[in-house]
This record gives C-alpha cells, structure tokens and sequence, in this order.
C-alpha cells in the first residue's frame, strides 16, 4: 500500500501490520504517519519512496508516535525515513506527551532500520531495544529511563554521534553493541546518571569511541 496523504491515528486506534505488509510512504505528495494509539509491525515494512518533494526539497516521510501513542516493532524494516535537524521528523520517534502519555514499554526487537536518519526516543519508560541492525540510522535517548540497548549492529550513521543519550536520562544500560562507523563518536552521552556500557565493540571511528559529559 501507497499513501499519498498524511495519516493520523487517534488515541482510541491503532495501526497493525502482520508478515509481509508494507506500507510506503509517498515522499513526492509529501506522506507521513503520526500516531496518538498503537503501532504494532511484525514482519512488515514502513518506507519512503524515491523522488523528491517539489515543494520542499529536504522532505523524506517520518514516523511520529505521541500522546498517547505506544510502538512495538519485531522482525520488521523501516527505510529511506526522516529529515531535518529536527528530533520530531528524524525518521522514527517516540515521544509521549501530557497526562495522556501512555506508560507502555516501546519494544524494538530484531528488527532493521536503513537509511532512517534517526530512531528518536524522548521521555519513554523501560524501552527495550534488542537485536537490531541500524545502517546509515542514529539513535538517540532524551530523558528516557530504564532503558536497555543490546544486541545492536550500527554501520555508517546518518548523523553524529552514532549513539546519544542525554537530558535527564536516568538507568540506562547499553551492552553487547556492535559499532562500526567511520568517522563518528559511536557512544556520547551527557546530563544523565546510571549509565552502564558493557561489552560493546567499537572499531574504525577515527574518533573517540566513547565521550561524557
């Protein structure tokens, strides 16, 4: 399925897509997905189309999960997502809001993101994200706590540093990661406490592997 229009799904719905679906997002008519309820993949595939916007140029389809919104992806792909220098329109983001702000873990297992400028999550609670493979993709945590990050394979990030955690993080635990892009910091993190990193690789930055702040 195309959509050629932005998507919104309210607090009271939810967006499933189950082994073999995919939904691409058209970049040209200027296509995105913001959800208020769920988000659930398994074995499917959210993408950006090729093309250019001829209104805005720098435009590529985002994925935005707020208020009340929750997200679960396993065994699914998202790819060619997100713009700007924006955290809301990076590319996947998951940031509850308000008093609606829905409590449930985001769960991100086994899945791959390519060329997703950022997978963004702000203020989420016991997020777990597990054997995933992120290629030209960054990730960032703002203000998360107990979260967990293993399991990761990150080549050739979008944007810098690799991995970033920072404004009020508190409990996070980034262990048996794999970093391999040229170039970047892979770990920075800054204005947080309890951070554990145990048993990453890190080879071939050309830069600090690891900054605090």
């Amino acid at each position: 399925v195309t959509l050629t229009r932005p998507l919104a799904i309210w607090s009271d719905a939810g967006l499933g897509l189950a082994r073999g679906d995919r939904l691409a997002l058209d970049r040209a008519a200027g296509s995105f997905l913001i959800t208020f309820g769920g988000l659930n993949l398994t074995g499917a595939s959210i993408t950006g189309t090729p093309g250019t916007n001829p209104r805005a140029p720098m435009f590529r389809p985002f994925a935005l999960s707020t208020g009340a919104g929750h997200v679960t992806l396993q065994d699914s792909r998202l790819s060619d997502l997100g713009f700007g220098a924006s955290g809301l329109f990076g590319g996947l983001t998951i940031a509850p809001t308000g008093l609606a702000a829905d409590p449930t873990p985001v769960l991100i297992r086994a899945s791959r993101f390519s060329d997703v400028l950022r997978l963004t999550l702000l203020r989420t609670e016991q997020s777990r994200i597990a054997d995933t493979e992120c290629t030209r993709t960054a990730l960032r945590l703002s203000g998360s706590r107990h979260s967990r990050i293993t399991g990761h394979q990150f080549d050739a990030a979008a944007a810098k540093p690799t991995l970033r955690v920072r404004a009020g993080f508190s409990d996070v635990i980034i262990t048996a990661n794999s970093f391999a892009a040229l170039g970047t910091t892979a770990i920075a993190a800054q204005d947080g406490t309890g951070l554990q990193i145990i048993a990453n690789q890190i080879e071939g930055q050309m830069q600090n592997g690891l900054t605090l702040d």
